[in-house]
């Protein structure tokens, strides 16, 4: 476990570097002619992905090399492919409907199936996220996420 670690934080710097390079060369400037300049995003998503790399980073360096393996039993990895199998569907769905009802339709089966959530937070943390991200990005930083096909039709989605 603790050379897994390792291993993923020093590929999470180098490409957290990599974000930052990128970023740089596209401008950073939170004040542009249109709104944030187009690395603006992209290099404080470096930073985190840096840091959030740094804490592995020194979490890994703290483990002793005697403890867990990574997956304890069957049931851990099988619960590792459902979420990865839920990451898939959601990232063919964004191409296929958009962005926002991808959002809506993922936290939705991912709090109700892997989740085992209320009924309540079933439904509220699809809409709550839903909306967040269109006036996160859409409205606030004036970044527009892929819509459905259906945007074209005059439905706001």
């Amino acid at each position: 476990m603790r050379t897994a670690e390792i291993v993923i934080a020093l590929t999470f710097i180098g490409l957290g570097i990599v974000c930052l390079m990128d970023a740089l060369r596209l401008g950073i400037s939170a004040v542009g002619t249109n709104g944030p300049q187009a690395g603006f995003i992209i290099f404080w998503l470096g930073i985190l992905q840096l840091l959030m790399a740094g804490v592995i980073m020194f979490q890994g360096l703290r483990r002793k090399k005697t403890e867990e393996t990574f997956f304890i039993n069957r049931e851990s990895m099988i619960g590792a492919g459902y979420v990865a199998l839920t990451s898939g569907f959601f990232c063919l769905m964004m191409q296929l409907v958009g962005t926002y009802i991808a959002i809506f339709v993922y936290c939705l089966v991912f709090s109700w199936w892997l989740g085992k959530c209320r009924w309540f937070t079933i439904i509220a943390l699809p809409v709550i996220l839903t909306v967040a991200f269109y006036y996160g990005f859409e409205q606030g930083l004036m970044i527009p996420l892929p819509k459905s096909p259906w945007y074209v039709l005059g439905f706001p989605v």
